[in-house]
C-alpha cells in the first residue's frame, strides 16, 4: 500500500509540473513572456516529436497570443470573456428576427455534416470564405472556398458553375468585382498566394 502511495505522489508531481504552464496561459494575469519561459524550460526535457507531448499545443497558444500583446506582453488589459460578454450584449438588445418577416426566407439545404458529401471526414471541405451579390441582379452571385475554388450563378443559386478547376491551387480568400467594368464581368479574387483577374 505504502508503494502504490509513493508511485501516485511521483505520478501527481509530474503530472502538476507538466501542467504548470498550461495553468500559467489561462491566467490573463500571467506575462506571455512568463508562460513562455515556463514552457520553454518545460520542454526542454520532453521528446517535442512525440505525439500528445503539448509541444504543438504550446505553439499555437504563443502563435495566437504573442502578437496580441506584443510587446510588453500584458494580457491583463483585455477582459479574456470579452467578445463572448460583447456578443451577450448584442443578442439581448438585438431579439431574434421572425422567419415571417421576409419573404422567403432562408433555408438550410445542407450537407448537414461532411460525410454526407464525401463518405469520410475532410476538415474544411466546401468551407467558403467569401461572397459577393450583384447589387443590379439579384440572381448572380459570386462564392469563394477555401478548397474549392471559385463559383458563381446566374439563376440566384438553383445552378452553379466552377471557373478555377484548372488552376493547380484554387483557394479563394477574397471577393471584389472591378466596378469599373460595368458589366460586372470582370472578377479579381485573391488567394493565398496569388492574385487573379478572372473574365466571368
Amino acid at each position: 500500500m505504502r508503494f502504490l502511495s509513493i508511485i501516485f505522489a511521483i505520478v501527481f508531481v509530474n503530472f502538476s509540473f507538466s501542467q504548470q504552464w498550461k495553468e500559467m496561459a489561462n491566467d490573463i494575469d500571467v506575462n506571455v513572456y512568463d508562460v513562455v519561459a515556463e514552457a520553454e524550460s518545460y520542454f526542454k526535457n520532453i521528446d517535442k516529436s512525440k505525439k500528445g507531448s503539448g509541444w504543438k499545443a504550446y505553439n499555437r497558444w504563443l502563435y495566437e497570443n504573442e502578437p496580441k500583446f506584443y510587446p510588453s506582453g500584458d494580457r491583463n488589459t483585455v477582459e479574456s470573456n470579452f467578445a463572448a460578454k460583447e456578443f451577450k450584449n448584442f443578442i439581448s438588445n438585438n431579439p431574434p428576427l421572425e422567419k415571417s418577416l421576409f419573404d422567403d426566407g432562408w433555408e438550410e439545404l445542407g450537407p448537414h455534416y461532411i460525410e454526407e458529401v464525401t463518405g469520410h471526414y475532410a476538415v474544411g471541405l466546401g468551407r467558403i470564405e467569401s461572397f459577393y451579390i450583384d447589387p443590379n441582379n439579384e440572381n448572380r452571385i459570386f462564392l469563394g472556398s477555401r478548397s474549392g475554388g471559385f463559383w458563381k450563378t446566374l439563376d440566384g443559386g438553383a445552378t452553379w458553375k466552377n471557373t478555377t478547376d484548372f488552376l493547380f491551387a484554387s483557394g479563394v480568400n477574397t471577393i471584389e468585382p472591378l466596378m469599373e467594368f460595368m458589366s460586372l464581368s470582370t472578377v479579381e479574387i485573391i488567394g493565398q498566394e496569388q492574385i487573379l483577374i478572372l473574365i466571368i
